[in-house]
C-alpha cells in the first residue's frame, strides 16, 4: 500500500498540482488557513488560497482529510497548541509521511523519522501581467458573456486577458492571431483599445501587438506601470513614447530617469568620465539609449537644459522628492536595481506623480548582486500585484532585427 503524505499549507500555497501526484492527507488546520488567507489584503496572497482551494475542491474523492484535534504526546516538553506540534503527532500516529517547505518542521519530523518527501520549492515567477486564452473563434460571443460573471478566470486587477484563435496556437508568436484583448479592473472584464498616439518629437506611435497594446494601456489607466521583455521588445520605446507625449500635452511638467549605470556584464570599464553629472551619464549606456529614442544627442540636451528631462543617478536619489513636480519617474534598466535601491527609488514619488519600471530581470542582469530573490523588479511584482494604480505586462517578441531576435537564443 502506498504511503500517505500530510501535506503543509505552505506547499499548498504554492505548489497545489502536488495533490495530483500522491497520497495526500490534509489536515484540519490546513482547511483553516486557507480559508483565512483566501480574505488577505495580500492580493498574491490570497489569489493562491482561492486557487489552492479551488485544486482541492476538484479532488475531493482522492484526498483524505483528518479534522481530529491531536494532543502532543511525542514531547511533554512540546507546546500542546502549536500546529507544528499537531502535525508531527499526527504524522507518528497515523505512520504518514510530510511534505512542508518549513524547514523548522522538517528538522523536528526528521529527528522523530518520519517520512520526508522533498518537493523543489518553485522559484520560477511566471506572473506576466496577462494570461492568455486560446478558443475556437465561434466560442468568442459565448467567452465574452461569461465575462460578465464575477472573474470567472480569477484574474489580478489590472491583469489582462488575451483571447487568441486556437488554429492559430503553435504557430510563432508573433503569427498567433488575437481575438480580442479585456483588462479585469476588480470589477469587470473591460475591452482594451488598440489605438496607438502621435507626438510632435516621435510621430506615430502604435502597439504592434496585444502585448504592447495592454502596455500602452497600463501607462495611460495607471500611476504605476512595470515593462518586463528582452533587448528589442519595446519597452524603452513605449515608455519614453507615452513620456513624451503627456509633456506634449502638458499633462506632466518633467520627466525623471533614475539610472543606476552598472557596465554590461563581462565588459572591460573605460575609466574616468570628465565633466558634469549629466555629461557622465550621457556618456553611458543611458545616454546611448535617450540619443536613439530622441534622434539626436543635442535634443536631450535641449531637454535637460529646458529642465523637462531630469537624469539622477541612484547616487543622488537619497531625500530626493518628486511632490510638486507634476512628473513622470522612469526607472531605467531597473534590473539592475536590488531589493533596497528599488525600494529607496519608489518611495521618491508623490502622489502627483506617476512611475514607469522598466527592464528584464530573466536575461540581462549585470550584476550578480542583483540576480535571483534579491532582485528589486521581481520584489516589485510580487508586492504591487493586484493594487489597483498598477500594471505589469511582459513583452515577450522582439521587433529590432532578425539578428537581434536570433541572438536572443545565444
Amino acid at each position: 500500500m502506498d504511503k500517505y503524505f500530510v501535506v503543509d499549507t505552505n506547499v499548498l500555497l504554492k505548489q497545489p498540482e502536488v495533490i495530483l501526484e500522491r497520497k495526500i492527507v490534509i489536515l484540519g488546520h490546513v482547511i483553516r488557513e486557507l480559508e483565512k488567507h483566501k480574505l488577505s489584503s495580500n492580493p498574491e496572497l490570497a489569489f493562491n488560497a482561492r486557487k489552492a482551494t479551488r485544486v482541492i475542491d476538484n479532488n475531493l474523492d482522492s484526498l483524505v482529510f483528518d479534522t481530529k484535534d491531536y494532543m502532543v504526546k511525542f514531547d511533554p516538553d512540546a507546546d500542546s497548541n502549536y500546529t507544528d506540534n499537531k502535525i508531527i503527532q499526527c504524522c507518528l500516529d497515523n505512520s504518514y509521511g510530510l511534505i512542508s517547505h518549513d524547514l523548522l518542521l522538517k528538522i523536528k519530523a526528521n529527528a522523530h523519522s518520519i517520512e520526508l518527501l522533498e518537493i523543489e520549492m518553485n522559484q520560477n515567477d511566471d506572473y506576466k501581467g496577462y494570461r492568455e486564452l486560446f478558443i475556437n473563434e465561434k466560442e468568442l460571443n459565448y467567452i465574452i458573456d461569461e465575462l460578465d460573471k464575477t472573474n470567472p478566470y480569477e484574474l489580478h486587477i489590472n491583469e489582462y486577458l488575451i483571447i487568441k484563435d486556437v488554429s492559430t496556437k503553435h504557430k510563432e508568436l508573433e503569427n498567433q492571431r488575437v481575438l480580442d484583448v479585456f483588462k479585469y479592473d476588480g470589477n469587470f472584464y473591460n475591452r482594451v483599445s488598440n489605438k496607438g498616439f502621435t507626438t510632435s518629437l516621435l510621430g506615430k506611435v502604435d502597439p504592434y501587438d496585444a502585448y504592447q497594446q495592454s502596455t500602452l494601456d497600463s501607462l495611460q489607466e495607471n500611476k504605476m506601470t512595470m515593462i518586463k521583455g528582452k533587448a528589442g521588445s519595446g519597452k524603452s520605446l513605449l515608455a519614453f513614447s507615452y513620456s513624451m507625449k503627456q509633456i506634449e500635452k502638458g499633462k506632466r511638467d518633467k520627466l525623471i530617469c533614475f539610472v543606476n549605470p552598472v557596465a554590461s556584464k563581462n565588459s572591460a570599464k573605460l575609466g574616468y568620465y570628465p565633466g558634469t553629472k549629466d555629461e557622465k551619464l550621457m556618456d553611458s549606456s543611458i545616454g546611448s539609449m535617450l540619443s536613439s529614442k530622441f534622434g539626436d544627442k543635442l535634443e536631450v540636451e535641449k531637454m535637460i537644459a529646458q529642465e523637462k528631462l531630469v537624469l539622477l543617478p541612484f547616487a543622488d536619489i537619497r531625500g530626493f522628492d518628486t511632490t510638486g513636480m507634476n512628473a513622470i519617474v522612469w526607472i531605467l534598466e531597473s534590473q539592475n536595481l536590488d531589493i533596497e535601491l528599488m525600494k529607496l527609488a519608489i518611495q521618491r514619488v508623490g502622489d502627483d506623480s506617476e512611475l514607469i519600471i522598466d527592464g528584464d530581470y530573466n536575461a540581462q542582469v549585470d550584476s550578480n548582486q542583483y540576480e535571483g530573490s534579491n532582485n528589486g523588479m521581481r520584489r516589485v511584482s510580487e508586492i504591487f500585484r493586484g493594487e489597483k494604480y498598477y500594471g505589469e505586462v511582459e513583452l515577450p517578441i522582439i521587433y529590432r532585427s532578425e539578428m537581434a531576435k536570433r541572438a536572443d537564443l545565444m
